[in-house]
């Protein structure tokens, strides 16, 4: 893999600078991970009985969005803090970019 710090060149001439952090995979990733925390949180007061009977038919979307949003987000989020703290083991580069 190449360093996330290498100047694209053409030439000689510097095209772009990669980014050392994949800012808008962050972004997407804090993005899915409050929405999934939100939706099982929804769930789980749907299934507590803590909201009306009446939101009862939106258990089964809410817990699925939750899962699917959750899940993708916590992974990604722990890796660029483990990436963040200087972890062994754990790189920035472990996150697919958004622009490749």
């Amino acid at each position: 893999m190449a360093d996330a710090r290498e100047e694209e060149t053409l030439n000689g001439r510097v095209l772009r600078r990669r980014s050392t952090r994949p800012w808008g995979a962050l972004a997407l990733a804090a993005l899915l991970l409050a929405i999934g925390t939100t939706s099982l949180t929804v769930w789980l007061f749907i299934a507590t009985g803590v909201l009306d009977a009446q939101w009862a038919d939106n258990a089964l979307p809410c817990f699925i969005v939750g899962v699917l949003g959750f899940l993708p987000g916590f992974y990604e989020t722990r890796i660029a803090y483990a990436a963040w703290r200087g972890w062994p083991g754990y790189s920035y580069e472990m996150i697919p970019r958004l622009d490749d």
